[in-house]
């Protein structure tokens, strides 16, 4: 009877699900006509050199590899890429998705972004090797750099996430130092000891607070390290593959928009916070600027002609601009001498608003008498009962004069701010018909050089 036979791994167990025949063993795939082929009875002898086509089936396995890769089994897709460059060595996308799947197996303490990225490089050397065109190489490499800055993105937010929990206890800390501060304050006067026994619980939290913003500073440089160097490391290696950088430079800046732009937040910004990582990661930087800066400047360049080209063919029209721009500078001029002087006048009623009222020095001089009374108080001895007597009854009566003096103090200083606030409210009331009028000119200026510099 004849039977069916995997050509991967031999096995006999292959069910047709589908439309096609999958070995459960191996997971490989084939179709109906492939199956007939492979149906066998017996024993069959070849002499001779065989050559036996398998691309059908390491396309078939490549593509479920894809598949499980994107459906999140990492494990599995790194196993069938590693079975397939068994059959073949030098096939880009299986050292592609090879490295990829064993970098999405990261963890925070455990990152293989750097594994990733050198069968990535891999993955790049052959693809330079094969292909001839340096386009189709950059539209080909970019796809291993957009893949590795995905990773690169989704190992910044695990460290986000830890920076969260850092965060959380950082503020808890500061909150009870606030607290306690808060409370020195409150008990100083009645309890000077507990007082100082708060000041040091807030020294305490203060300082665990500061270790912890230590903390999370190291580790996220450190984190942001491993991710940016294996990424630049890329970077550098796709670029040095294009052999004619000028001709390349615009398409290439082109298919790479996603790799710079696209969640290129945390990317950027470890950039700036990671450790300097050597000549490479300057020169994958500056040379991206370089190409992006060609490729703009040569699209400003062929803006500005189609502009000089129209206004040469509307003279009159930009010359009636002009003279509008002209008339609309001679307005402005004298309304912003104006408005200047009003704004002089309203920030000297600001520096009075900051005066010391004489009520309020007043009560500082009272305020200030009580707290030495209270010290000569506070050193009489056990023997000084009647100073102590005569103390407290001048006490009394100062701080009833002191409640007199805030009373004073918080009534002058009302009066004294809704004067000069309704001085301030005339002034700016006077100023509002020169600021619509600035402001209507103004907008006209923007509308004129905008109509100079827009698109034609």
């Amino acid at each position: 009877m004849k039977r069916l036979v995997c050509e991967m791994c031999g096995s006999t167990e292959l069910i047709k699900q589908e439309g096609v025949f999958v070995c459960q063993s191996c997971g490989c795939k084939y179709s109906v006509e492939e199956a007939k082929k492979m149906m066998v009875e017996g024993t069959v002898e070849v002499t001779g050199t065989i050559s036996v086509d398998r691309s059908n089936e390491v396309e078939n396995r490549l593509a479920n590899a894809i598949n499980e890769f994107k459906n999140g089994n990492n494990d599995v897709a790194f196993s069938i890429c590693s079975e397939i460059l068994n059959i073949d060595p030098d096939n880009y996308r299986a050292i592609l998705y090879k490295g990829l799947a064993d970098g999405w197996r990261s963890s925070i303490d455990m990152p293989k972004l750097d594994v990733a990225s050198s069968e990535l490089q891999r993955a790049v050397g052959v693809l330079r090797k094969n292909t001839v065109s340096d386009d189709e190489y950059t539209e080909k490499s970019t796809e291993a750099l957009i893949e590795m800055q995905r990773l690169a993105t989704a190992y910044f937010s695990i460290c986000d996430n830890a920076n969260q929990e850092l965060q959380k206890k950082f503020d808890m800390l500061l909150a009870k130092a606030s607290e306690a501060t808060d409370m020195s304050k409150r008990v100083r006067q009645q309890n000077p000891y507990a007082a100082m026994d708060y000041i040091n619980q807030a020294k305490e939290y203060f300082n665990a607070a500061n270790e912890i913003a230590g903390e999370k500073r190291k580790q996220y440089a450190t984190r942001c390290a491993n991710a940016v160097q294996p990424l630049n490391a890329l970077g550098v290696c796709v670029l040095a593959g294009i052999r004619n950088k000028e001709e390349v430079g615009e398409h290439f800046c082109a298919v790479m928009k996603d790799y710079l732009d696209c969640d290129g937040a945390h990317f950027l910004h470890a950039m700036e916070v990671a450790p300097k990582i050597g000549d490479g990661r300057a020169y994958m930087v500056e040379y991206m600027k370089d190409l992006k800066s060609v490729a703009k400047q040569a699209a400003e360049r062929k803006r500005k002609e189609k502009i000089d080209e129209y206004w040469a063919a509307h003279a009159e029209e930009k010359a009636a601009l002009l003279d509008e721009l002209n008339l609309i500078e001679e307005k402005l001029n004298p309304l912003t001498e104006e408005l200047k002087a009003y704004e002089e006048k309203i920030s000297a009623l600001d520096a009075k608003l900051k005066e010391i009222l004489p009520a309020t020095k007043e009560y500082e001089k009272q305020r200030d008498m009580i707290r030495e009374l209270e010290k000569k108080r506070a050193s009489c001895g056990m023997f000084q009962g009647k100073m102590k007597r005569e103390l407290d009854e001048r006490l009394s009566k100062e701080r009833q004069k002191l409640d007199e003096l805030n009373e004073k103090r918080i009534a002058d200083d009302k009066e004294h701010k809704s004067r000069v606030n309704q001085e301030k409210a005339e002034i700016r009331e006077q100023t509002n018909p020169i600021y619509n009028e600035i402001s209507s000119l103004n907008n006209r200026k923007n509308e004129i050089n905008a109509e100079f510099t827009r698109d034609r």
